[in-house]
């Protein structure tokens, strides 16, 4: 699966930048997200799966979009929290999930894109011993400094 874009409005995790909203076109191969500590960074990584979103990360008329790339296709998933959730799976300009359940979605997830919980927990895992992996790194090359 390729990430091509990200999307996020009324986000509440980037304090530093004061803003609520981030976009991000994934056009690279490798993308290099630097901020000081406390940031964003993190945040930001775990907005990158195709899972939606929590509630408790956005503000009341908050969303997320992910554009992503899998054989071939390209979906948009798609997350807009005003008074009640509703949650989009979009192929070809066509919403899979017209009454925009989370159950839907998800069955779609596993369906469409073959990604299941047991993914999202060993992504989530690598991602966290790349993270930690990478503050030892940083901060072994500063104290040798």
């Amino acid at each position: 699966m390729k990430y091509l874009s990200i999307e996020l409005k009324q986000f509440k995790h980037l304090p530093l930048s004061n803003t609520d909203y981030f976009y991000m076109e994934m056009s690279d191969p490798v993308q290099i997200i630097l901020g000081i500590s406390g940031s964003g960074k993190t945040s930001l990584l775990k907005q990158l799966t195709v899972f939606p979103p929590l509630q408790s990360d956005f503000k009341k008329t908050g969303s997320k979009t992910l554009v992503v790339e899998h054989n071939k296709v390209v979906y948009t998933l798609k997350t807009v929290f005003t008074p009640s959730t509703k949650h989009s799976f979009i192929v070809d300009k066509q919403n899979l999930n017209e009454g925009g359940t989370l159950t839907v979605q998800k069955e779609l997830y596993l369906y469409c894109l073959f990604y299941s919980f047991f993914t999202h927990f060993c992504m989530f895992f690598i991602q966290s011993v790349i993270s930690f992996s990478l503050k030892i790194v940083l901060i072994i090359l500063i104290s040798r400094q």
